[in-house]
C-alpha cells in the first residue's frame, strides 16, 4: 500500500525566524563592506545557494568565497542568540496533528545544518511527529555554492513507496516549486518567509498561503473533490 508524505520546509516555514535570518545577513554585508539592506530587499534577492544574495547585494563572488568560513561565523554568531527565541509559526502544531490523523509520514527537509535543525527542532517539542528529519550535512564552502535538497529527497523517496500525486511539499522559497514540478509533488508556498510574495507569482506552484490554517483547508478541499 503507498504512503503519504507532507513535506515541511523548516526556517522561514515552520520556525518564524525570518527576522533573525535577516539581522544575520546585514551583519555578514557588514563583514564585506556593504551596507545593511532592508528587510524589503532582502525578500527580494533571497536565494538558495546562499551565495546568490550576497553577490545581489554586492558582494563579489571571488570575496565571498575566500571568506566564506568568516562570513558563516559572522552571520551564526547573531542568528543563533536570535533564533532561539523564534516561536512557531502560528498553527503549527494544530496542522501536524490534522496531518499525523490523516495518515501522512512527516518530513523536514531543510537547509538549516543538520546539528542545528535537530536542535531547533528539539527545543520546540515536536520531533515526535517527524518521521523524517533531513538537515544539511555539506556544511563547507559546496553547501552555500551548491544545493542539495532534491538530491536527499530522491534518496529518500527511492526508499520508500509514496504515492507522490497525494503528497505534498511546503516552504518559503522558490525551491519548492521547483523540486514538486521535477517529482510531481503537490506544492505549497507560504508568504510570511525569507521570499517576497510576488516571486512565487512566476513560479508553478500551486497554492500560495498567508497562514498554516489555509494549508488545512486545502487539504479538505481536495478531499471533498475526490469524494464527488
Amino acid at each position: 500500500m503507498t504512503k503519504k508524505l507532507f513535506i515541511f520546509d523548516w526556517n522561514g516555514t515552520l520556525l518564524f525566524d525570518t527576522l533573525a535570518n535577516h539581522a544575520g545577513f546585514n551583519e555578514t554585508l557588514k563583514l564585506f563592506g556593504q551596507e545593511p539592506v532592508s528587510h524589503e530587499q532582502y525578500r527580494d534577492t533571497m536565494d538558495f545557494p546562499l551565495v546568490h544574495v550576497y553577490t545581489r547585494n554586492g558582494v563579489a563572488v571571488d570575496d565571498y568565497l575566500s571568506r566564506f568560513q568568516e562570513a558563516t561565523d559572522v552571520f551564526f554568531a547573531t542568528y543563533r542568540p536570535l533564533a532561539k527565541s523564534c516561536p512557531l509559526r502560528e498553527g503549527t502544531v494544530e496542522l501536524l496533528e490534522f496531518l499525523a490523523d490523516q495518515d501522512f509520514d512527516l518530513m523536514v527537509l531543510s537547509n538549516q545544518n543538520d546539528i542545528d535543525l535537530h536542535d531547533q527542532i528539539a527545543e520546540r517539542h515536536i520531533t515526535r511527529y517527524f518521521k523524517i528529519i533531513s538537515g544539511n550535512q555539506e556544511n563547507s564552502v559546496l553547501g552555500y555554492t551548491t544545493t542539495n535538497k532534491l538530491q536527499r529527497l530522491e534518496k529518500i523517496l527511492a526508499e520508500n513507496d509514496y504515492d507522490l500525486s497525494q503528497s505534498y511539499i511546503i516552504g518559503d522559497s522558490l525551491e519548492e516549486p521547483d523540486i514538486a514540478h521535477r517529482l510531481g509533488l503537490n506544492c505549497i508556498s507560504v508568504t510570511w518567509g525569507c521570499f517576497s510574495r510576488h516571486r512565487f507569482e512566476k513560479t508553478t506552484t500551486n497554492h500560495v498561503i498567508d497562514d498554516l490554517a489555509q494549508a488545512q483547508e486545502i487539504l479538505q478541499k481536495s478531499y471533498l473533490k475526490e469524494a464527488i
